[in-house]
Order: structure tokens, then sequence, then C-alpha cells
């Protein structure tokens, strides 16, 4: 992970997940509690329809017990790969 994305550990009041995504496919995921059940739902084009991929939103913004959070997407070696390609 590059110095952009040091990872604040000490901000324990704040529940975390981590997921990893190689080659579009989930390897791995870890949380900062046991308690926990993560959902993650991929809405591809290729294969979910505009009714798929918004009646899942739709289930989501109408679960009172999920609300919507901040997320951050960290993309390792994507800025440097985007410089190479300028540099061409």
């Amino acid at each position: 992970m590059s110095k952009n994305h040091v990872i604040d550990k000490t901000n324990k009041d704040i529940l975390r997940v981590a997921v990893i995504i190689e080659e579009g496919i989930i390897s791995a995921a870890y949380s900062s509690t046991e308690n926990i059940k993560l959902e993650i739902v991929e809405l591809d084009k290729d294969y979910a329809s505009i009714e798929e991929r918004n009646a899942a939103y739709e289930s989501y913004n109408k679960d009172i017990a999920l609300s919507p959070c901040e997320y951050e997407l960290i993309l390792p070696g994507y800025y440097e790969s985007l410089e190479l390609e300028e540099e061409k």
C-alpha cells in the first residue's frame, strides 16, 4: 500500500471492513469486529439489467437496519500506471 493510503489504527470507535478484490473476484474480507455480516453486491451492466440494478439499490435504501456510509476506494498502483501511460 502506498504512503497515501496509511490506515489510521488509532481510531478504535469506527468499525471497519476491508474487502480485497483481484481481477473482479473477492479474494479476502477483513473486519474490525467479529459480529458482522458482510454483503457484497456486484452490479455489472454486462449481466444485470437496469431494472435489477435499480432493484438492488432500492432494496438497500429501504432496509431500516442499514444506512449509507462513507467508503474509500484504494487502487494500489493505479495512479502510477497512469503516469507511465502519459510518458509513452
